[in-house]
């Protein structure tokens, strides 16, 4: 099911919306479900096949539907599938992904006014369990909105309209087969319609939910994991008709941040909090107050480590987002409308994919579709990094053998933090002045390098498992290669000819694991082609031949055997390396000798001919 769709440039979105300036691709927003009247009351998550997931309402048949990506992009999918067809039910639909891996949905059902839920046994939800009542105590389960607790279980939000009340149940095991008594967080008139809910960095859950009585938005946070008890409900923001719409995330600071609508204003409004617990705040922001804007919010918090928001332009009937620039929110990029061809942007879900860009479900109301925009940047010109010239650098032959170590590394091909034994110095990477096609590209860190250690799997680990068919897009084109085994480890390092006593460079820039690459089978080769470089460290300018692409550089974070963690400071900028060879009658590299100091200790390093040439890249997963 599903087909390839191109790439259609949508114009500038959001500039330096991930770490660097550029126009971005949006990919064509794609129709995933077109049977009857689909795609109320999405809610998406990233499966653990590391491919969107999409919950939704079929208000044709009155059934809970899902769609599963079969990419990162969501360009290809499964069969819709209806996982609930008894009644009328799948309306205010919430999905987490299990600590089993298998998705798991909350939704409402409307013929016996009950909240339900169906957990998958499967990563695309071919198959469930039965569907579960979970409150039947009146009518409940409206505005439902799930998370995984921190004791791995499910815990779901949702409304009570009998009682006029925010409810809340803790499931006992991953399918959610057992539960606790239902508990009622909010009893004070009028309150918990547009529930939503996130674990907190203190474990436990805490909720965004508004109040119709007062028109406020208002919070609460358990203290303990099930939520059996909590502190007393606060408002958060209590200027006229506000809270409607509410959608909570746990910011990079450990403090939730929500985004909620101004009926009053028409605008999208955003609070900070400044405790766990939310008993202190910012004063609310306004982010955009062009027309009538801000309903059916959705925010996430973005590989840039930002908040990142997607809502519905009443006005013009556009999905529109908008991008923070600090933690807070009180500094952000102009919103952008994503997608404007007819009634389309309603009941937006937004996550943040595998390849760190924004994925956003919502509604197409004029054909009655689900549908999905999935958004990436792409390059219009130089990319803000340097390029780098790298040399075979090894310890000089009377210097002690390297002592080899262990480092942990998590990168977007390896989620998870896997062990790497640093084997010994291998690279030095200097930043280089490149001339193409009558083209400069001019150095601007000429104060940070790279030192390679080369890497390797410790016996008896898993193996790296190949991944075939990325995009790689710089200024020497597109190509697309499998990604292989990784091979070194680029660590930034300050250099120098005649210092050996050097501080250890704390420039902010990334560290990089660097992976064989070949240009995957039936997809164009690379042209070989000729380029002008100068390296002002070691006084070189020559011409080389640019022969074949031979590292993937991804952004790396690195954790020391002291614990000790590096970040990746930027997930966009990735590095391809290809090999190099002087032409034939320049003159050769004189050997020379250099003192390098990072994070590993200090080096004396011999260098010796050039190897590679690397370029600012981005890349495309599958």
């Amino acid at each position: 099911m599903g087909r390839k769709i191109l790439p259609v440039l949508i114009g500038v979105l959001v500039l330096g919306l991930f770490g660097f300036s550029q126009d971005a691709l949006a990919f064509s927003p794609e129709s995933l479900d077109t049977t009857g009247v689909v795609g109320q009351a999405t809610s998406i998550a990233i499966g653990s096949d590391n491919f969107p997931v999409i919950s939704y309402f079929d208000s044709s048949k009155f059934d809970l539907k899902l769609v599963h990506c079969t990419n990162t992009t969501c360009s290809d999918w499964d069969a819709p599938e209806s996982l609930d067809t008894t009644g009328f039910v799948g309306s205010f639909t919430s999905i987490a992904i299990g600590f089993d891996d298998f998705p798991v949905i909350s939704y409402y059902d409307a013929l016996n006014r009950d909240l339900k839920l169906v957990h998958c046994t499967n990563v695309s939800c071919t198959s469930a369990d039965v569907p579960i009542t979970l409150d039947s105590a009146g009518n409940v389960g409206r505005h439902t909105s799930i998370a995984i607790g921190s004791d791995n279980f499910p815990v779901i939000s949702y409304y009570d309209v009998t009682n006029g009340d925010l409810k809340l149940v803790h499931c006992t095991n991953t399918t959610c087969s057992d539960w606790d008594t239902p508990e009622s967080l909010d009893t004070t008139g009028v309150v918990g319609q547009d529930t939503s809910i996130a674990i907190g960095s203190d474990n436990f859950p805490v909720i965004s939910y508004y109040d119709s009585i007062n028109f406020d938005l208002k919070l609460v946070h358990c203290t303990d994991v099930s939520c059996t008890s909590a502190d007393v409900p606060i408002t958060l923001d209590s200027a006229d008709f506000v809270g409607e719409f509410t959608s909570i995330a746990i910011g990079f600071d450990d403090f939730p941040v929500i985004s909620y609508y101004d009926a009053l204003n028409g605008d999208l409004k955003l609070v900070h909090c400044t405790d766990v617990s939310c008993t202190t705040a910012v004063v609310p922001i306004t982010l955009d107050t062009t027309d009538f804007v801000g309903q059916f919010t959705s925010i996430a918090i973005g590989s840039d480590n930002f908040p990142v928001i997607s809502y519905y332009d009443v006005t013009n009937d556009d999905l529109k987002l908008v991008h923070c620039t600090n933690t807070t929110c009180s500094a952000r990029d102009a919103p952008e409308s994503l997608d404007t061809t007819g009634v389309v942007g309603s009941y937006t879900s937004i996550a943040i994919g595998f390849d760190d860009f924004p994925v956003i479900s919502y509604y197409d109301g004029t054909n009655g579709d689900l549908k999905l925009v999935h958004t990436i940047p792409i390059p219009t010109g130089p990319i803000s990094a340097d390029h780098y010239l790298g040399y075979d650098a090894k310890r000089p032959k009377d210097e002690p053998k390297f002592e080899k170590f262990t480092v942990e590394l998590s990168d977007q091909f390896e989620m998870e933090p896997t062990e790497y034994t640093v084997e010994k110095p291998d690279r030095l990477y200097n930043p280089v002045q490149k001339t193409h096609d009558g083209t400069t590209t001019d150095i601007t860190d000429f104060e940070s390098h790279y030192v390679g250690y080369k890497i390797k799997t410790p016996k008896g680990d898993p193996k790296f498992e190949k991944v075939t068919d990325v995009l790689v897009q710089n200024q020497f084109g597109d190509i697309i290669v499998d990604v292989k085994k990784p091979k070194l480890l680029l660590v930034p390092s300050a250099k120098s000819h005649t210092d050996e006593f050097l501080d250890v460079l704390d420039n902010p820039v990334n560290h990089y694991k660097c992976y064989d690459v070949k240009v995957t089978k039936h997809t164009p080769k690379f042209k070989k082609l000729v380029v002008t470089l100068y390296d002002p460290n070691f006084e070189i300018k020559q011409e080389f031949e640019v022969k074949k692409p031979k590292h993937l550089c991804t952004p790396v974070q690195k954790t020391l055997e002291d614990g000790s963690v590096t970040p990746i400071e930027d997930p966009v900028n990735h590095l391809m390396c290809y090999d190099v060879k002087k032409l034939k009658d320049d003159p050769k590299f004189e050997k020379l000798s250099v003192f390098t100091n990072n994070q590993f200790g200090p080096e004396d390093l011999e260098v010796k001919k050039v190897k590679q040439l690397c370029l600012p890249s981005i890349k495309t997963l599958p």
